[in-house]
């Protein structure tokens, strides 16, 4: 009797507040001119955690979460419009999101002596770039020293090169985590999580660079430097929003992962540089000796 009164209180449950076990959408924000609207964001507050996706330079964006209810919503942001609050369900019946234009009221405006600059830290492009072709579940990430510099990281920023997938041109999304970790003290290895939300990205299809604002945040440049780099996904994470992803590509008598391809610098890869490359798969931090990834991040100081 117990066990079957247990299992009509989950099926209550579960259709009294919708619970489902993922949710997919893939499609563009745009202005009332349908016009894209580059940078945009959508965030929810699912598992106790803020997930924030930033769309693309075309307005694209791919918005993935597990165990959402029926009753989530999703929020739209851009600087200059007004914010778009829709339920998910809704969202699922439309491939656009318009935002309309935010008039602003400026009143006087006193100038002040601001004394503040910002500085850029990191790798670098150079004229002769590598290339680094990346698996799925890796964590990618780039040891910038503090040098003596105090300040507020403004926006991170990753070098592209030859991106295999979008290769073919048929690929719409790809996502990735922005990952921003301080030193671990007892092996110097990334350590804890600087933020506390989840941020994820989409990859630029007509540039070589993905930038990132984060200064909304407000992050201090810890003392003793910070991990600057990516979380690309599983590879079913990127089949459920594109099913035509394949999981390899054939270059030549090699089949390599269809993923992306971060560039890499040689010119600082020893340890005078300061700076250090780590690959992370599985459990395991894995220090890279021969190359550095082209990361580099703004700081306010």
């Amino acid at each position: 009797m117990k066990k079957l009164l247990c299992i009509l209180l989950t099926f209550i449950t579960y259709n009294l507040y919708g619970i489902n076990t993922e949710f997919v959408w893939t499609g563009k924000i745009l202005t009332s001119s349908n016009n894209p609207i580059p940078k945009a964001s959508a965030s929810i507050r699912t598992n106790q955690k803020n997930i924030i996706f930033i769309a693309d330079e075309d307005g694209g964006i791919a918005i993935s979460f597990n165990n959402y209810l029926s009753t989530d919503s999703i929020t739209f942001t851009c600087i200059g419009f007004k914010p778009l609050t829709i339920s998910c369900n809704e969202l699922l019946k439309n491939t656009q999101i318009v935002l309309a234009e935010k008039t602003y009221n400026i009143g006087e405006v006193v100038v002040k002596p601001h004394k503040l600059k910002i500085i850029n830290m990191g790798i670098a492009p150079l004229l002769s770039l590598l290339t680094s072709g990346q698996a799925y579940n890796e964590k990618l990430v780039l040891y910038i020293p503090a040098n003596g510099q105090s300040g507020l990281v403004k926006k991170v920023r990753y070098n592209l090169r030859n991106s295999l997938f979008f290769s073919k041109g048929d690929v719409k999304h790809f996502p990735v985590r922005i990952r921003l970790y301080k030193k671990n003290p007892k092996n110097n290895e990334p350590g804890e999580d600087i933020l506390k939300d989840i941020i994820i990205a989409q990859m630029p299809k007509h540039k070589k660079w993905l930038e990132v604002d984060l200064s909304a945040y407000n992050i201090v440049l810890p003392e003793d430097g910070i991990f600057v780099g990516l979380e690309i996904f599983s590879y079913e994470y990127y089949a459920k929003i594109f099913p035509k992803h394949q999981k390899m590509v054939q270059i030549g008598n090699a089949n390599i992962f269809n993923s992306l391809c971060l560039g890499i610098s040689r010119k600082k890869a020893n340890n005078q540089s300061g700076y250090e490359s780590w690959i992370k798969f599985g459990n395991t931090w894995i220090y890279k000796k021969d190359s550095n990834f082209i990361i580099n991040i703004d700081v306010e100081i």
